[in-house]
């Protein structure tokens, strides 16, 4: 049961939903995580501009 679930884990079965919101889950930290670089970015370089 272990091994299988570590196969399962090593190569996930798209269908399932528990992968699907796996997948779905990771998209979003990802996103959210270049949204919040670019914002920061862009706060600098608008700061920078200011002074």
């Amino acid at each position: 049961m272990r091994t299988q679930y570590f196969v399962n884990y090593l190569h996930p079965d798209p269908s399932s939903p528990a992968t699907s919101l796996a997948i779905t889950q990771i998209g979003w930290m990802v996103s959210g995580q270049i949204i919040k670089t670019i914002l920061r970015l862009a706060h600098t370089s608008l700061g920078s501009k200011m002074i």
